[in-house]
């Protein structure tokens, strides 16, 4: 299958009238419809890639309303997103320019052949409008019916798909050469290579942030990391491989943006090439001081 990533535009062969889930309930129940498989060519934005191992993809479909989206006083509907005026891709005959609105209302998945490889993509910005606009709605009955009944999976694929543009915005899993990656190896594993103390912030500094070095089978990560935990559980935790997923989920910048994807968040403290160490030398660091207060404590019980 191609390499598609969240936020990928394609063209569908058939995007249908009436949704897979409704077509298959309707199969069930053996209710004659005719043609209950039509529909028409749509362009549609890539939610959720799925990583390496996937069937469908789930797309949400692009509308014109017949040519109407492009009046600079078309209104929004609830459930709309503007595709941004610079959307276009190129052909062999020339440039095509895209227009209307993204419905957050539907998610559809396609096998690879119902739909052509990546035209272009949509900017960061879009997709968390995206993610913005479907929470919205997810709490107005209305849409969450129509969801449940037309696209049964769709808090999971959201709830990837947000994933997919916090690691984005956090530049979690970003190469020297400024690949993102995260979507390709969400379900690889990582190891803590090296680690570097950059302070402790936030109320009672409660917070302390670790610039890190995390190792892939390929590829070497640098990421800084705010948390909770205080050295003995980071030694405890951070010492075993974990996936991607896990990783990103270790940050409290995650966290905080899962909860309010628009939160402005305090600059990363800079880092200092020659301050890393070993995660190895920083373990053994933090048990020899500990040892101490551990002698301590068996006295004091």
């Amino acid at each position: 299958m191609f390499p598609y990533r969240p936020g990928d535009v394609v063209r569908v062969h058939n995007y249908p009238f009436i949704s897979k889930a409704e077509q298959e309930r309707m199969k069930n129940e053996e209710k004659t419809v005719q043609n209950l498989t039509e529909g028409k060519p749509r362009y549609g934005v890539v939610i959720n890639s799925g990583g390496r191992h996937v069937d469908t993809i789930p797309i949400m479909q692009i509308m014109s309303h017949g040519g109407q989206t492009q009046r600079s006083d078309y209104p929004l509907r609830d459930d709309e997103v503007r595709l941004p005026e610079s959307t276009s891709y190129q052909k062999r005959s020339g440039k095509v320019q895209l227009y209307g609105v993204i419905k957050a209302e539907r998610i559809e998945s396609f096998e690879s052949d119902e739909i052509t490889p990546p035209l272009t993509t949509i900017p960061l910005r879009t997709k968390i409008d995206l993610i913005t606009r479907y929470e919205s709605i997810i709490k107005i009955d209305y849409f969450k019916r129509k969801l449940d009944i037309e696209s049964p999976n769709h808090s999971q694929v959201m709830s990837d798909f947000k994933t997919s543009v916090l690691a984005e915005k956090l530049e979690f899993l970003v190469t020297k050469k400024g690949e993102r990656k995260f979507d390709k190896m969400q379900n690889s594993t990582l190891i803590l290579k090296d680690i570097q103390p950059l302070g402790r912030i936030g109320k009672n500094n409660g917070i302390s942030v670790y610039a890190l070095k995390l190792k892939g089978r390929e590829d070497e990560f640098s990421y800084t990391i705010g948390t909770f935990k205080n050295e003995k559980q980071i030694i405890k935790d951070w010492s075993k491989p974990m996936k991607a997923k896990q990783w990103i989920s270790e940050d409290i910048k995650f966290h905080i943006l899962k909860k309010d994807i628009d939160k402005q968040l305090r600059p990363n403290p800079l880092i200092e090439s020659d301050k890393f160490v070993s995660f190895k030398e920083f373990s053994q660091t933090v048990e020899k001081n500990l040892k101490p207060t551990q002698r301590k404590s068996d006295l004091e019980l």
